[in-house]
Order: C-alpha cells, then structure tokens, then sequence
C-alpha cells in the first residue's frame, strides 16, 4: 500500500479521496499544518471530507489521513510512519501573485520602493520553497513530486524546480553509485495535451525554449 505526504495542507482548499477496501486502508495520507488555527480547521475539513469507518462500508472507507500538527521541514524522512510514503503533493507559502485579488498584481506597477520590497520578499519564498522542495526529495521512498504554487512569477517556480532538480543530480552520490537516475521531471498525463506556456529562452529546460 502506497502512503502519501502533504507537506502545506492548506485545509480550506484540499480534498482527499478513497477506494473502498474491506480489511486496511489503501492509502494514508499524512497532512502537515503547524499553524494551530488552520490545523483545527484541517481536522475539521478531513471529518467532513474523509468519513469515518462505518458498517455501510465494511469498517473501512480506503483512505486513512492523519493530520499532523508540526511543520514539514522538521519532519524526519527516516521516521518508520513515512517508510510507505511514495509521494508527495507539496504546496509551499508562495507571493499569492496568481491570485486575481492580490496586491501582488498591482505591487509590481507601483512605485521603485514597493517593487524592490516585492523582489526581496519573491527572493526570500522561492529560498524557502527550495529548501522545502529539497526536504520532500529526501524522502528514501518517495518517487513522485507534485510541485505548485499561486505565484505567477518564474522565480517561486521553474527556477525553484530547476535548482532542486541541479543539486539533486548532482549531491546524491548513494544514487548515483547505484545507477539511479534521482529525479527527472514529467508532464501529468492529464496536462500532456495543454499548451506549453513559459518565457522565452527557459529555466533548465522547464521553460518555453
């Protein structure tokens, strides 16, 4: 059985579903929130959202979740809870800046003071979600990565991606000893026929060349 991660559970937004299985849960989803206001109202969502095991479905609704009130960073990736884990949907804090009502749209047409403000702060999310991205990589079992963000800007993701994928092809000597290619990135079935979008020239390749 396969056992999945999500390392920002962002609870308002995020919906977790099941096969039915009539002897253990299929899949166990562990969700991470350290914020304490937000991890109540995850506990809340996955009530509503994941059923209890009830006798209409055999003492077992397919999918367990155990949300976990602490932060992802400082998750420990040899922890025996997380040796089943084979992947991980991580959602980092991001500017927001694809959000239609964020300040972050209207920041950048603003005057040299706001706009530089704004740069150090994309500089600062995109240092964090690469250590975050690095962190979810780290885990010996996982083999698939989902990777999102709401910011529009190239700097929180193609170039995050891309300097996660660098380091990790080049810093796991165990893995290449063994002849593993690390990671490589691969397009979702369900976006192989939308249109490539990106800047001209590319990020490692994650971008429209």
């Amino acid at each position: 059985d396969d056992d999945d991660d999500d390392g920002t559970a962002a609870p308002k937004k995020k919906k977790k579903k099941g096969k039915a299985n009539n002897k253990k849960p299929k899949s166990t989803v562990f969700a991470f929130e350290r914020n304490s206001t937000r991890f109540a109202i995850l506990e809340e969502r996955m009530k509503l959202f994941v059923p209890p095991p009830t006798s209409e479905n055999n003492g077992n609704n397919g999918v367990a979740v155990h949300p976990i009130h602490g932060d992802f960073l400082r998750s420990d990736p040899s922890d025996p809870r997380f040796a089943n884990v084979r992947a991980i949907m991580l959602d980092p804090s991001c500017s927001g800046s694809g959000i239609v009502n964020s300040p972050d749209r209207w920041m950048e047409e603003g005057d040299d003071g706001a706009a530089k403000k704004d740069g150090k702060r994309i500089e600062s999310l995109s240092n964090f979600q690469l250590v975050a991205l690095k962190h979810a990589m780290s885990f010996p079992n996982v083999d698939r990565i989902v990777y999102s963000t709401c910011s529009v800007h190239e700097e929180e993701n193609e170039g995050v991606v891309s300097k996660a994928l660098s380091e990790a092809e080049y810093g796991d000597s165990k893995k290449e000893e063994d002849g593993n290619n690390v990671w490589e990135l691969a397009a979702p079935k369900c976006l192989e026929n939308w249109k490539r979008r990106g800047k001209e020239g590319g990020i490692g390749g994650l971008t429209k060349a």
